[in-house]
């Protein structure tokens, strides 16, 4: 079973520049950071599939499995650089691929991407890290209901730094609908779907 699901930053609105608006640092276990004109943007927070997450330990650790994989390539965006990962439980069997693509000469546009090589082993979600704001934590956990079954891209709050103040939306209601929100104001639902963010 092959699906994906893609979340973009992109800098609609800007006219093209020398250097790109938007830049991205990524470590070797998955880590992340946007920049936003150079200057620090967003953080990324965990990865997480059902039970299983990258700041979980024992039984529910999901870890960077193998180093990762970068290429070039071009599609309907323009050209790119992508950086995938692939994260393994304690079997060692992956679970999921995570991937950046990065596009300079777009601004700087980012394509999240997350990919699952076979079924995805949900395991016991009442054990599950309960779901937090944007995928950053804060130290408040909601109730597990609201857990995401996986997370890729999250993002971490910054207690009042201007990257609380981007605009955000997200489903909810037994009807999802689409409501606009902050960073800061951003409240989880099991419908929840972070579907841009803008500068």
């Amino acid at each position: 079973m092959l699906q994906a699901l893609l979340t973009l930053l992109g800098a609609a609105g800007f006219s093209p520049s020398p250097a790109p608006l938007l830049g991205l640092q990524h470590g070797p276990h998955g880590q992340f950071n946007v920049t936003l004109g150079g200057k620090p943007w967003l953080s990324g927070g965990e990865v997480r599939v059902g039970a299983f997450c990258s700041s979980c330990s024992g039984a529910n650790a999901l870890t960077s499995s193998t180093p990762p994989v970068t290429s070039n390539g071009r599609d309907a965006i323009g050209e790119y650089v992508e950086t995938r990962y692939t994260w393994a439980g304690q079997t060692g069997s992956p679970v999921i691929e995570t991937a950046f693509r990065y596009y300079a000469r777009e601004n700087g546009t980012i394509v999240f991407e997350q990919r699952f090589p076979k079924a995805v082993p949900l395991g016991d979600l009442r054990m599950a890290p309960k779901a937090m704001p944007l995928g950053g934590y804060n130290g408040a956990h909601p109730a597990a209901s609201e857990g995401a079954a996986t997370l890729f891209p999250g993002f971490a709050r910054n207690d009042g730094q201007p990257s609380d103040g981007l605009a955000c939306a997200a489903y909810h209601g037994v009807f999802p609908q689409l409501k606009g929100c902050t960073v800061a104001t951003y409240a989880a639902s099991h419908q929840v779907r972070l579907t841009r963010l803008q500068p």
